[in-house]
């Protein structure tokens, strides 16, 4: 059977079967301080290169998550009503986190005032802090920014930090009612 440090050689298949010739290549093979055989330094510096090339793929992939601006969520288009809505981040904190003024990117045609409701949730400690705020949306088919202050429900303020913010637009014309909504991570800021 092979070794613990026959296992980080490929080449031997150690999970497969024993290892050709592993008592032979055992005392053979120059060993490092704690008796173990040393890996061919191209070996070593072939998996330093692939974990250098996965780390840094990782962190850009990472950063463009955060950098980026949150895309519009799916709009609701029938029978002349139209409703689309991106929560924007980063959130801002208001009364040393007992709320959060979330900025959300509104376009609709509903012939009335449009009903905008936003929940927040966020990890705080060991602690699921939640949030509800609404505000009606007067439409003007133009694009526009509203905040809604999404108040802490909890008993425990909000803090700088990742959330998930959830919001529905509700609207209607003469002849059909809709919804749309957006679920979103954002980043609460001071």
């Amino acid at each position: 059977m092979c070794d613990r440090h026959d296992l980080l050689n490929p080449s031997l298949h150690c999970w497969r079967s024993p290892c050709p010739g592993a008592a032979e290549s055992d005392a053979a093979a120059p060993a490092n301080r704690r008796g173990r055989p040393r890996q061919k330094e191209h070996e070593l510096k072939n998996n330093r290169t692939k974990a250098a090339v996965l780390g840094g793929t990782l962190a850009a992939g990472a950063a463009l998550a955060l950098l980026s601006p949150a895309a519009p969520a799916s709009a609701y288009d029938s029978d002349g009503l139209y409703l689309q809505l991106a929560v924007q981040s980063p959130a801002t904190l208001v009364g040393r986190g007992a709320a959060v003024d979330v900025s959300i990117d509104v376009t609709c045609n509903s012939t009335n005032s449009a009903y905008l409701d936003t929940l927040l949730n966020e990890r705080v400690g060991n602690r699921i802090v939640t949030g509800h705020g609404y505000t009606y949306v007067t439409c003007t088919g133009s694009l526009q920014r509203v905040v809604v202050r999404v108040v802490s429900g909890t008993g425990t303020p909000f803090a700088r930090g990742i959330a998930v913010a959830t919001a529905n637009l509700y609207g209607c014309t003469e002849t059909t009612c809709g919804q749309e909504m957006d679920d979103t991570t954002i980043n609460i800021t001071k």
